[in-house]
C-alpha cells in the first residue's frame, strides 16, 4: 500500500518538460526583448536602405546635374547638405551614393563569405591533401592585408561596380573559410554525423544534410560583421580613386573628390558623406554583435533561466 502511495505521489510530482519555442516569431520576440540596441541598429539600416532605394523620389535634384552658380554652397533651404565643387547637390549624391555603396557591400559579402564557407566546409570534411592544398591557398591570401589585396585586384582588372564587388569578395574568402573549417572540424565528430556515416550516407549527403545546416547561424553572424568592413572597403577604394569611377556618386568617392582641397575643404563635403559611412558601419557592427550574442548557446541558456 505504501509503495502504491509512493508511486502515486511521484506521478503527481512529475511535471512534463515543456519544449522550448523555436518558431521564427518566438525567436524574433526574444531578440527584440533582449537586444534593443540591435533592434535599433536594424531600424537605422532599414531606414538607410529605404532612403537610398527611394532616392529618385526623395531627392529634388539630379545627382549629376552641374550648377556653376551654386559651386561649394553651404547648407541651405534649397540644398540641405550644401553643394560640391561642381554645384551638385550633396544631399542627392549621398542618397544615390548609398545605393551603390550598399549594393557593393551586400553582394561582396554574400559572394565572398558564401564561397569562403563552402571552401571551409569542403576542406574540413574532406581532409587529407584537399585540406592541405586549400589551407595553403587561403594562407597565401591571408598574407596580404585586405585593402592591399583588393587594391591589387582592382589595379589588375580595372574599376567599376562589378569588379569592386569581386575584389572585396575575394578578401572575405580566407577569413570565412578558416572560421567555417574550424567549426566543421568539431561538428564532424558529433555522434549524429558518425551515425549517418555508419548507415552508408555519402559524404555529399552528410555534408549537405547534417554538417552545413549547423553553420547557418555562424554564417549570418559573419555576414553581419563583414558588412561593415565591406562598406568601409568600398569607401576607402573609391577614396583612393580605384573604385567606382566618377561621376557615379559613392560615399568614398565623394570624400575622395575633396583631396585637392585638403588644406581648405568645405566642412559639409566631409561631414555628410563621412557621417553616412560612420552610421552605416556602426549600425551594422552593433547588429552583428547582437546577432552573435543571440546565437551563442550560453546566451540562450540565460534567456531560458530568466
Amino acid at each position: 500500500m505504501s509503495g502504491r502511495a509512493a508511486r502515486g505521489d511521484a506521478s503527481q510530482l512529475a511535471v512534463p518538460l515543456k519544449r522550448p519555442d523555436r518558431t521564427i516569431a518566438s525567436q524574433v520576440r526574444l531578440f527584440v526583448r533582449y537586444y534593443p540596441v540591435g533592434v535599433a541598429a536594424l531600424g537605422v539600416l532599414v531606414a538607410l536602405v529605404i532612403a537610398s532605394a527611394l532616392a529618385p523620389t526623395i531627392a529634388r535634384f539630379d545627382p549629376l546635374e552641374i550648377d556653376f552658380t551654386a559651386i561649394r554652397g553651404a547648407p541651405s533651404g534649397a540644398h540641405w547638405f550644401g553643394t560640391d565643387d561642381l554645384g551638385r547637390d550633396v544631399f542627392t549624391r549621398v542618397l544615390y551614393g548609398g545605393r551603390v555603396t550598399l549594393v557593393v557591400a551586400v553582394f561582396s559579402v554574400l559572394i565572398g563569405d558564401g564561397l569562403g564557407f563552402i571552401v571551409g566546409i569542403i576542406s574540413a570534411y574532406a581532409g587529407g591533401w584537399y585540406d592541405l592544398v586549400i589551407q595553403r591557398v587561403l594562407e597565401v591570401l591571408l598574407a596580404f592585408p585586405a585593402l592591399i589585396l583588393a587594391l591589387l585586384l582592382l589595379v589588375a582588372i580595372g574599376g567599376g561596380v562589378s569588379t569592386i564587388i569581386i575584389a572585396i569578395a575575394v578578401t572575405r574568402i580566407p577569413d570565412s573559410g578558416r572560421v567555417a573549417r574550424s567549426t566543421v572540424l568539431s561538428i564532424k565528430q558529433e555522434p549524429y554525423v558518425e551515425a549517418a556515416r555508419s548507415i552508408g550516407a555519402t559524404g555529399l549527403r552528410v555534408t549537405s544534410r547534417h554538417v552545413a545546416p549547423q553553420t547557418l547561424g555562424l554564417f549570418l553572424v559573419i555576414i553581419s560583421i563583414n558588412f561593415g568592413f565591406a562598406v568601409f572597403a568600398e569607401a576607402a577604394l573609391s577614396f583612393l580613386g580605384v573604385g567606382v569611377p566618377p561621376p557615379t556618386a559613392t560615399w568614398g568617392g565623394m570624400l575622395g573628390s575633396i583631396v585637392s582641397h585638403i588644406f581648405n575643404p568645405a566642412w559639409w563635403l566631409v561631414v555628410f558623406p563621412g557621417l553616412a559611412i560612420v552610421i552605416t558601419v556602426l549600425a551594422m557592427n552593433l547588429l552583428g554583435d547582437a546577432i552573435r550574442d543571440f546565437a551563442d548557446p550560453r546566451s540562450a541558456e540565460r534567456r531560458t533561466v530568466t
